[in-house]
């Protein structure tokens, strides 16, 4: 009988271990994130009390060293080279959205599980594998080119950013995509630029009124009528020129990085014009807790999921009778989500202290 009960016992060790195991791991993820949330929310009502040094961007202040600074000056442009086509122009940055000319599936199911396929050129930013095709695609003697010639970037000059300073990696991808400069960046001028002889401009219904668009033709294929063919390539192209610029981060050295406030929260800001320290982080909302939702969501399930280990095993060792036990487990979903708030509940409690 000792034999019998021992892979129970076992089993029911392993399942008390497991649980404890996630159990504690998703306690620390709550912790951090309600702590941070809390201490985030304290810190965007607190921006009044933060000092920053206000330094310029001609030349570096070593007494700011590692201190978060304050600076205003103008992102400076430069001479810009892209070179798959050979395109020049002047800015601070240039993106470079490049599209094949590719076929596309789009199929349908019929009766008898039959498929109907249509193949139509469409211009894509990434590859399209036409081995994965219906093999009525090959059948037709059609293909897409096995390789993409390049991809979609952002191209910088090689000088400094703000005179004496750089900015951090973190900082350029706020020029990129931030809210506060997506209206910043400019169609190029085609009289103001260069390129390659292999490139063309054209009409392109596809393209916006004003846009600029260069575009190149591999030779023909065998059979394929003269004109647009698979494989042609469309470059577009949108310029951030010279602007005036505040940022707000921590010197180091050459370069502005984001400010580590304190382990949950961090100042990272920049925004077009001339502004103060308080102005420029309510603007720009750069007093970033963590993201408590996101975290959220992983870390009470995993919570849930600790407790469900856990109870079951506890209730059989510690329940006052068999009867007892069978209704405990009968409702353990309800007990595992009523530890799970309560757990909550307290740690909430203890975070806002």
């Amino acid at each position: 009988m000792a034999s019998s009960g021992a892979p129970g016992l076992l089993k029911t060790g392993l399942r008390i271990v497991l649980g404890l195991l996630i159990t504690g791991l998703s306690l620390k993820t709550v912790w951090h994130v309600e702590r941070g949330n809390v201490v985030g929310g304290r810190g965007q009502a607190q921006l009044e009390h933060l000092a920053a040094i206000r330094v310029a961007p001609e030349y570096r202040n070593p007494a700011a060293e590692g201190e978060l600074v304050l600076l205003t000056g103008e992102l400076l442009a430069a001479n810009l080279h892209d070179p798959l086509t050979g395109f020049r122009v002047s800015g601070v940055a240039l993106q470079r959205q490049l599209e094949m000319l590719q076929w596309s599936e789009s199929c349908r199911e019929l009766e008898n599980r039959r498929k109907q396929c249509q193949y139509q050129p469409r211009w894509l930013d990434v590859l399209e594998r036409s081995d994965r095709f219906d093999r009525q695609f090959s059948e037709q003697g059609l293909a897409n080119p096995g390789s993409f010639p390049g991809e979609s970037v952002t191209l910088w000059g090689e000088g400094r950013l703000l005179g004496a300073y750089q900015l951090s990696e973190s900082y350029r991808e706020l020029l990129e995509r931030g809210p506060f400069f997506f209206e910043r960046w400019e169609t190029v001028d085609p009289q103001q630029a260069g390129y390659a002889g292999s490139w063309y401009q054209r009409q392109d219904p596809a393209v916006a009124e004003g846009d600029f668009a260069l575009y190149r033709q591999p030779p023909p294929l065998a059979g394929e009528q003269l004109g647009e063919h698979i494989g042609a390539l469309r470059v577009r192209y949108r310029l951030l020129p010279a602007l005036e610029v505040t940022v707000a981060g921590r010197q180091e050295g050459e370069l502005i990085v984001p400010h580590e406030h304190n382990q949950y929260t961090w100042i990272q800001a920049m925004i077009p014009g001339s502004h103060d320290l308080t102005v420029l982080l309510q603007g720009s909302g750069a007093f970033a807790a963590p993201d408590v939702w996101g975290n959220r969501q992983g870390a009470w399930p995993m919570l849930l999921i600790g407790f469900g280990l856990l109870l079951p095993p506890l209730i059989r060792r510690t329940a006052m009778g068999p009867g007892y036990a069978d209704l405990q487990l009968r409702f353990r979903f309800a007990t595992m989500v009523a530890a799970t708030l309560v757990t909550a509940l307290v740690i909430r409690v203890v975070a806002m202290v």
